[in-house]
């Protein structure tokens, strides 16, 4: 990946925009921060570094307004502390990530090389300030940390993606599919990738893999060299296809505003926060909700007996 590509590119500012929920991973120096949780994001206020390149800690923030790319990780860290801190500065591009999991790299005038932070959106790599990337519902952010020095490179391929994971299965075997995704936005079958969370892999050829696991929940992840690892995937073996979900659940975290909360056909683990939340898990699956202050409302099928639903929602009924 060219260095020069990796420069922010100053683009009109998004407009302010009400909550939106999006998706955010984070692969930090020393492995996954956060692995692919849905959260309702809006405007944000982030704590401030100083506007040299060293990103020296400063008091006060900085307002970024709208659900951006940028405001995604301060979102997220109110619930994950894994991601605390996140800082950011001024410069002539725009506003600049100095600082998430209170983790510094080093400017591009290092003598060793660049290392920090730089976002993806669907798995294409972000040119544009993340401040000036307006988030619409569904959108997938990646934020990674990545060493372009010699001495301690990381994650400074392509970014892998694991497709066609079941969610159960009642032998312990599944064919798996890797894509590596090209920083200029191409895409690529991932020959020679390691899944991690499997028991045994054969690579078949073309980006497809037999994968083995054991019996329970396992979460697989392919890695390959100094490429970005892929999102964790989990599947389950049970000998009962009852006992396994029938589709990928998710993990969505609320905002402290009144938010619409859709779950999935899978099995999702919920937590709506403050506000009058509307929470959705009609479509199915065995769901695990939990609600905040404010008047709640859940939704799920009658006769529906398999959900955990947390005695701080207040309401649930029907479609």
């Amino acid at each position: 990946m060219a260095l020069a590509a990796l420069a922010l590119l100053a683009v009109a500012v998004p407009a302010a925009a009400k909550s939106v929920l999006v998706e955010l991973r984070v692969e930090g120096p020393s492995g996954t921060l956060d692995p692919g949780t849905w959260y309702m994001t809006g405007p944000e206020r982030i704590r401030r570094s100083g506007s040299g390149d060293e990103c020296a800690r400063r008091e006060g923030t900085i307002p970024v307004p709208g659900a951006t790319a940028m405001g995604l990780p301060q979102t997220a860290s109110d619930s994950n502390a894994a991601l605390r801190q996140v800082r950011i500065r001024r410069d002539e591009a725009g506003l600049f990530v100095c600082e998430i999991a209170s983790v510094v790299g080093r400017p591009f005038s290092d003598p060793d090389g660049f290392s920090g932070w730089t976002y993806w959106q669907d798995y294409v790599a972000g040119t544009a300030s993340a401040d000036r990337v307006a988030l619409r519902r569904g959108d997938r952010i990646l934020w990674v940390y990545s060493d372009f020095g010699a001495t301690t490179p990381l994650n400074q391929g392509d970014t892998l993606e694991l497709r066609s994971v079941d969610p159960g299965t009642t032998d312990g075997e599944l064919e798996v599919r890797v894509v590596a995704h090209s920083f200029d936005g191409g895409s690529s079958s991932a020959e020679g990738v390691t899944i991690a969370g499997a028991s045994a892999v054969t690579e078949l050829g073309g980006g497809l893999y037999s994968v083995t696991v054991e019996k329970g929940f396992s979460a697989l992840q392919a890695t390959r060299g100094l490429d970005i690892p892929s999102q964790p995937v989990t599947t389950c073996f049970r000998a009962g296809a009852a006992q396994c979900p029938t589709a990928h659940g998710r993990t969505i975290v609320g905002s402290p505003l009144g938010d619409l909360l859709p779950g999935t056909r899978g099995w999702d683990q919920i937590d709506a926060g403050r506000g009058a939340d509307r929470i959705d898990i009609a479509s199915g699956g065995r769901d695990q909700v939990s609600c905040g202050p404010g008047a709640d409302t859940v939704i799920r099928r009658r006769g529906d007996r398999n959900d955990e639903i947390h005695r701080s929602c207040e309401r649930t009924r029907s479609p």
